[in-house]
């Protein structure tokens, strides 16, 4: 496993903390989850059309 360090601003710290808690899942539980719906999210529209 890999650690890294990201820094956000006061306000987006904020609004990420407020809403791990309303999710009851740590930030970091959170982060990781947005980030892999963003690559899977990319890597699928990288993938050409299924041909029927």
């Amino acid at each position: 496993m890999k650690k890294i360090t990201v820094r956000f601003d006061d306000e987006l710290h904020k609004r990420l903390r407020h809403l791990s808690v309303e999710r009851e899942e740590s930030l970091q539980q959170m982060i990781v989850r947005l980030l892999r719906a963003e690559l899977e999210r990319h890597e699928a529209a990288k993938k050409p059309p299924r041909r029927r």
